[in-house]
């Protein structure tokens, strides 16, 4: 089975998400990451290729949760999936209209 490693960054981002809906929802926080994560390992490690290419060159692929946007690499010859970012879905669109100008 492929492992799936979290970056430093990754660890960060789910934090910051945790957070953000901490201050609505304290006992929903820690529920969704954890469902998150359980969900984007699970499918990670058993379809590492299945989910779209988001840079072909750096072989960045993009895995849809919600209305998190999960970035990550297949290392082939280490059979390890490596998660380097976690956005919500709103930062992604505003990333694209600010590279658009």
């Amino acid at each position: 089975m492929v492992k799936v490693l979290l970056t430093r960054k990754a660890k960060t981002d789910l934090e910051s998400i945790e957070c953000f809906i901490a201050e609505d929802n304290p006992a929903r926080a820690r529920s969704f990451c954890e469902e998150f994560l359980h969900r984007a390992v699970e499918n990670l490690a058993t379809f590492p290729c299945s989910h779209p290419l988001y840079n072909k060159e750096k072989n960045i692929r993009r895995f849809v949760y919600r209305d998190y946007n999960l970035y990550y690499q297949y290392d082939t010859s280490k059979d390890s999936v490596y998660i380097l970012h976690i956005l919500h879905a709103s930062v992604f669109q505003n990333m694209l209209l600010r590279n658009k100008r």
